[in-house]
């Protein structure tokens, strides 16, 4: 069977420009490879207009950096993070960016791999991301007292 993980990612906005998500939003689906992470990785993905983000999911996957898919994965974040470097950023207001050659808005990502073993959890993300996938390994043994019924 193999080794399997669980890999959480976000890409998110953490501006507050009225423009970024839905910006975003069209960034990423013409950039992220869609077909494999579904089809072939069993991927959930989930657009959050609440919190101005795309979480993709992967559960019990081989997410070997040999595979072709999460070279994929990382090679868009390396994109996102030269682009951050290449171009200022700026926020749209009125729908008019304040500086011409900047991007319009910015992307923060996330990546949490989790693998089998305890100790096997790798964390990364880009520059002005705000932490906020939280990683916790807990369990919980709740004992809930029977209800006793009272008779007269």
């Amino acid at each position: 069977m193999g080794y399997r993980s669980d890999v959480d990612i976000v890409f998110y906005v953490p501006s507050q420009s009225d423009t970024a998500y839905p910006l975003l939003k069209l960034w990423f689906d013409a950039n992220y490879p869609h077909t494999e992470a579904k089809d072939e990785w069993g991927a959930e993905i989930d657009y959050d207009e609440k919190n101005r983000a795309v979480t993709v999911r992967y559960n019990c996957v081989k997410w070997y950096q040999a595979y072709e898919h999460p070279q994929a994965v990382e090679k868009l974040c390396s994109e996102v993070d030269a682009m951050h470097d290449a171009l200022p950023v700026t926020t749209v207001k009125d729908g008019v960016s304040q500086d011409p050659s900047a991007i319009p808005f910015e992307i923060a990502w996330e990546i949490v791999r989790l693998g089998e073993e305890e100790p096997d959890i790798e964390i990364d993300q880009s520059v002005n991301a705000d932490g906020v996938i939280v990683v916790n390994r807990t369990t919980e043994i709740s004992f809930t007292p029977p209800t006793k019924k009272v008779t007269t």
